[in-house]
């Protein structure tokens, strides 16, 4: 057993000084979690570890790491789905193992560099305010100036008002604009920079991880050498690696790049003092761009039944010509020429335009053509615009490769990751093969904290007057608990139509209909929900994972119907394809799996202290007419059954005998 190992042991001992912290309560849980990640580390290991709500993850990974980053000089990243997590650790758990290990920590909190105001960028466009922003611009301009002269961050987040996204992209930290040899310490992001390549915990979100991970050899890369990363919220993990190599190009991408050099509309832009004939030249580049992207639109969408869809898969090369190719060719000639004249601040932004429309026409030429055959191509909708996006369809070859290398560390943790009592699904997923892994056992009794209700003579979501029936069956459901009860939906239409039917009588027993259509902010609703006990929040994907509600405010979860993915989703299509034709069941190695961890995740909203209680119910009678049910119950812990009738009635289920 090493040092590390020895002392992460003593530390979490029942007598230790933790157990003394306020608010602490001792786990074998926790202990044993943190002696599995010291361990790894410190023998250059990747673990998989599923740590149920309440063993207190976040001390058992980050003191290990911090004990291993401060002895030996070595730096952990820590990365997290949320933005909430990054904020607990950052702000509650890193004071509270400085204060055990007695010794400085260096932490840094790193963001996506557009989060960051550029110095450089923000006295060019000051300077040339004129040409280069609309008059509306100018206060929020002058604002922005002012406060870049007090922030110590330059982080957005802290602005205190949200600047429109036009003049942002022009201030902000950009990779082939904002360098070290061209802003220097001078730059808020270059000093978030340096504080992350000094410090020992680096905290940060999934998709800034993937995003940086390419690039681990170049000014932005984080990893690896002699770093290791833990991955707190890993349930998410594959998703966000997907999304950091898919590719996605809409009209206004193309439109606002074009508009940096050029604003045929306002004549405002880096090139603001073209003559006609170069001014026609970027009307012709809009034109075209604004054609294509019709054709697309109408390539996929023409149909009536096609009407309500929001994504198309394509399967075939060449939908619709390429007409982008030449204009954006001509642009990038005359960008090419101007550079040449330019002063070196203008030119770096020119040759930064000119590098965007490169990487545009290369998008369009990958998805026109289809070469890379292990992607998914599909076009997206929404409202009257059109983006065309491709991604691989699996992760696991690329995060084998470029993540789970041999002599590195990397932890992967979350409350749910394992399927039928194993995490070999995740394993498969995601590309790491080689890892250790570990199912910890629940700190709270979860026999006598839940119950489990289940429908008895209920439509199926796949039957005739489901829809009609669901309303009454959430009405009994609401009334059982009398409120504090979070229904979560996986259609968005479908949530709309139900709260509109079942409002008048959810109000009228006292309690507040809370629904997350888009008219207040999620994070408004999750507030007003924790306040007020009699409510009822109907939610949707955003809200099946990463909230933490304890106590009464939630004590009822309804999930309306088991959350299989979507069919008819391109991505979803492509997979269950690739696995038929390597001769698996793609229902039983993919559908039912995915379905059943966010089916976890979604009930693990309902315990998240040991002296919460309440009822998980299911209103998806395939829990009890489908073979795959049992799947379902038993992934959550044993617990009370109770049956529901239509008219309300409950009856508690009696198993029979094997």
């Amino acid at each position: 057993m090493s040092a590390v190992v020895d002392e992460i042991e003593s530390i979490f001992a029942p007598q230790s000084p933790l157990s003394f912290s306020h608010g602490y309560e001792y786990r074998t849980q926790q202990r044993a979690m943190a002696t599995y990640v010291a361990d790894a580390i410190e023998e250059n290991h990747h673990l998989l570890i599923e740590a149920p709500t309440g063993v207190g993850k976040s001390l058992a990974y980050l003191l290990p790491a911090a004990l291993v980053a401060v002895r030996d000089e070595r730096k952990g990243v820590i990365s997290t789905h949320t933005k909430n997590l990054q904020d607990q650790l950052f702000s509650k758990d890193i004071p509270i193992v400085e204060n055990l290990l007695e010794v400085p920590l260096r932490t840094a909190v790193m963001k996506g560099r557009r989060n960051y105001l550029c110095s450089t960028r923000l006295r060019h466009v000051l300077s040339h305010a004129g040409t280069l922003l609309e008059s509306k611009d100018d206060e929020h301009l002058q604002r922005i100036a002012g406060w870049a002269k007090s922030t110590k961050s330059g982080d957005i987040e802290k602005l205190g008002f949200v600047p429109s996204a036009r003049l942002w992209q022009q201030i902000c930290s950009e990779q082939e604009i904002c360098t070290p040899r061209k802003c220097g310490m001078d730059c808020f992001y270059q000093r978030v920079r340096d504080q992350v390549r000094n410090a020992h915990i680096v905290i940060m979100n999934h998709a800034l991880f993937f995003t940086l991970l390419p690039e681990e050899n170049g000014d932005d890369g984080v990893l690896f050498q002699n770093d290791f990363v833990i991955f707190d919220e890993a349930q998410t993990v594959e998703a966000a690696a997907v999304n950091c190599f898919e590719e996605r190009l809409s009209f206004n991408t193309v439109l606002g790049t074009l508009h940096r050099a050029f604003n045929s509309r306002t004549k405002k832009g880096l090139l603001s003092r073209l003559r006609q004939p170069q001014r026609n030249t970027f009307l012709s580049a809009e034109k075209a761009a604004e054609d294509f992207f019709g054709n697309l639109r109408l390539a996929v969408s023409s149909g009536g039944e096609r009407d309500a869809q929001k994504e198309f898969r394509v399967t075939s090369p060449g939908i619709v010509p390429n007409n982008l190719e030449q204009p954006l060719d001509e642009i990038q000639l005359l960008l090419e020429k101007k550079e040449k004249i330019a002063d070196e601040t203008e030119a770096t932004e020119l040759n930064a335009i000119r590098n965007s429309l490169s990487r545009i026409q290369n998008t369009v030429e990958v998805f026109l053509s289809q070469k890379e055959p292990s992607h998914c191509y599909w076009v997206e909708m929404k409202d009257e615009h059109s983006s065309l996006c491709y991604a691989p369809v699996e992760v696991a070859d690329l995060l084998r490769e470029r993540l789970f290398r041999k002599n590195t560390t990397v932890v992967m943790t979350s409350a749910t990751l394992s399927v039928n009592g194993s995490l070999d699904y995740f394993r498969q997923r995601i590309g790491a093969d080689d890892a250790e892994t570990r199912i910890l056992d629940s700190p709270f009794p979860l026999d006598k904290q839940m119950r489990l209700c289940v429908p008895m003579g209920m439509p199926g979501p796949d039957e005739a007057g489901y829809s009609a029936a669901l309303p009454s069956w959430i009405l009994h459901s609401v009334e059982r608990s009398k409120g504090g009860a979070l229904v979560l939906f996986t259609n968005t239409r479908l949530m709309k139509e139900v709260a509109e039917k079942v409002r008048d009588e959810i109000e009228s027993h006292g309690l507040r209909l809370l629904v997350q259509d888009g008219r207040i902010s999620r994070n408004v609703l999750l507030e007003v929900f924790r306040k007020d006990v009699h409510s009822v929040l109907f939610g949707l994907e955003s809200f099946w994972s990463g909230i933490d509600v304890p106590g009464e405010s939630l004590r009822h979860v309804i999930i309306i119907r088991l959350p299989f993915p979507v069919p008819s989703h391109p991505m979803s299509q492509a997979r269950m394809e690739l696995l038929t034709g390597r001769g698996e069941n793609s229902f039983t190695s993919y559908a039912l799996p995915e379905a059943i961890l966010k089916f976890r995740q979604g009930a693990g909203r309902l315990i998240r202290k040991n002296s919460d209680s309440g009822v998980i119910t299911i209103l998806d009678s395939r829990v009890m007419s489908r073979s795959y049910g049992r799947s379902f119950v038993s992934s959550l812990a044993r617990c009370p059954v109770d049956i529901m009738r239509p008219d309300g009635s409950l009856e508690e289920w009696i198993e029979p005998s094997p």
